[in-house]
This record gives C-alpha cells, sequence and structure tokens, in this order.
C-alpha cells in the first residue's frame, strides 16, 4: 500500500536532505493528541478484581502488630489466639465493611490524584514521542488546503511495506511500525489499568476519520539532529530514499528519490 505524506512548497528538504520530522504531540493540531482518556487511576471494581485474583495476606501485618503489643498481654494470649481472633473479624460482615471503606478512601485518593498523573502523561509523551502521520489519500481537498499550503504543496507516496516502516523491536514495541489511526464517535474515560497503547497512541475521534491517517512513532532522542528548542523544536530523522516509490509529475528527484507526487 503507498500512503501519503501532505507538505509546504518549503518542506523540499525533506527529499533534498532525505530527512523527515517527527512532531511531537504538543506542537500537532489535535489538541486531545495523546492525551489518555481515563478518568481515575484504578476503580473500585479493578480494586476487587485484584484483590480476587491476589488475596490479601494479613498474617504478616498481624504478627507485626502483636509484636507491638506490651510484653505482658502478649504472655497471656498466644500468637496463635491473637490471628485467629484478628482473621475472624477481618471475614465477619462487621470487618468486611470496614474493609470496604478502606477501599473506597483508597479510591478516592486515587481520583485526586487523577488529573496530577494524566498531566504528567501528557508532558512525557507529548514532548518526547514523536508521530509521523500519513494518510492513505493523496486527493482529499480538506488535507490539500490544511497540509499542503492552500494546494501549493505537494505529496509524497511512501511504500508502507518497506523496511523503515516496519521496525518493531519487540512483539509489543509502540515504535518504528505503522499503525491504522482508530476514529472512535467518542473517546470513553475509564480506569488507567485499561488504557491501552492503541487507546494512547493511535485513536482519535471521528471528527478526524476523513484523514484516513496511518502513523509510526519514534522516541524524539532518536532524532538525527534538531532544529530550534522547547515545544516548538524540529525532530529530524533519516529517511531511506527507496522508501518513496510514487513519481512525480514534476520530475522532482534528489538524493536518490525517484520521485515525489506534487500538485
Amino acid at each position: 500500500m503507498i500512503l501519503y505524506k501532505y507538505l509546504s512548497p518549503e518542506r523540499m528538504d525533506v527529499l533534498r536532505n532525505a530527512e523527515i520530522r517527527f512532531t511531537q504531540a504538543l506542537a500537532l493540531n489535535d489538541p486531545f493528541e495523546l492525551r489518555p482518556s481515563f478518568n481515575t487511576l484504578f476503580t473500585l471494581d479493578d480494586l476487587n478484581e485484584r484483590i480476587a485474583e491476589n488475596p490479601v495476606d494479613f498474617r504478616p501485618h498481624l504478627r507485626r502488630e502483636y509484636e507491638k503489643l506490651p510484653h505482658d498481654l502478649r504472655s497471656q494470649t498466644p500468637y496463635s489466639v491473637f490471628e485467629q481472633t484478628a482473621l475472624q473479624l477481618l471475614n465477619s460482615p462487621e470487618g468486611r465493611a470496614v474493609f470496604g471503606v478502606m477501599l473506597g478512601a483508597v479510591v478516592g485518593i486515587a481520583e485526586r490524584l487523577t488529573p496530577q498523573v494524566r498531566q504528567m502523561f501528557v508532558q512525557q509523551f507529548g514532548r518526547n514521542v514523536g508521530i509521523l502521520s500519513l494518510s492513505e489519500l493523496r486527493d482529499s481537498p480538506l488535507m490539500w488546503a490544511h497540509y499542503a499550503a492552500e494546494h501549493r504543496g505537494f505529496v509524497i507516496g511512501f511504500d508502507s511495506t518497506h523496511l523503515y516502516f516496519n521496525r518493531r523491536r519487540a512483539p509489543r514495541d509502540e515504535f518504528y511500525h505503522l499503525r491504522r489511526v482508530r476514529y472512535l464517535e467518542r473517546i470513553a474515560p475509564h480506569g488507567l489499568r485499561h488504557v491501552s497503547g492503541v487507546d494512547l497512541l493511535a485513536s482519535k475521534t471521528a471528527d478526524w476519520s476523513y484523514e484516513q491517517e496511518w502513523r509510526m512513532l519514534a522516541p524524539i532522542a532518536d532524532a538525527k539532529r534538531t532544529l530550534g528548542s522547547g515545544d516548538e523544536a524540529i525532530h529530524l530523522f533519516d529517511l531511506p530514499p527507496d522508501s518513496v516509490p510514487e513519481r512525480c509529475k514534476l520530475g522532482v528527484a534528489s538524493r536518490g528519490f525517484q520521485a515525489a507526487f506534487c500538485s
């Protein structure tokens, strides 16, 4: 499959220098890029599910609390009796009610911390992850207008099967491989535990579906060179010339590139 990159006229340096920009999310035109949709770190159901999978062993805690008791009280109450009594209390309706209140308090703390954690995600991913966005379309009027300087720019066609776009380093690697963007009517918030790489890195609202986007991500730290600084910096990565098979009707060719599609 050929996937396309819309560029403004001054971006002929992509062909001239064999370099292409991976744009950090904070510099993209979609304000919701790489902004995680979780509304809490974990829910009460998450905690109960985790506890069901890995029941809490209270005995080490009971042993520590027993050792804190006065010596004369311990001499009158063997640890086995203390443990049995405490476990019976914890497993009673009253004990379970108290434990439920404790879990609810933990969830409340998690909810209060969520905005800070979400902002941390935005800063870390927004500044440190670069995105190369491509499209299945080479003839979208909207994209020619938005990304190719009001139809004055050009489009480069990339061979999506080229090794450059298929460099996954491990089965769950989020970098260096193309993925189709998933478009959702709404991105529903949920617990952080259920946020996947696709949710965070390759999902957008249906408003953007006209772009038919594919994307590849890379760590900004891997850039060949960087122009400027801060959130407006431009991070450039090497681009193999033979990844561009399309021919330009104007015959543009540079540094081994066969051609590019031009408006």
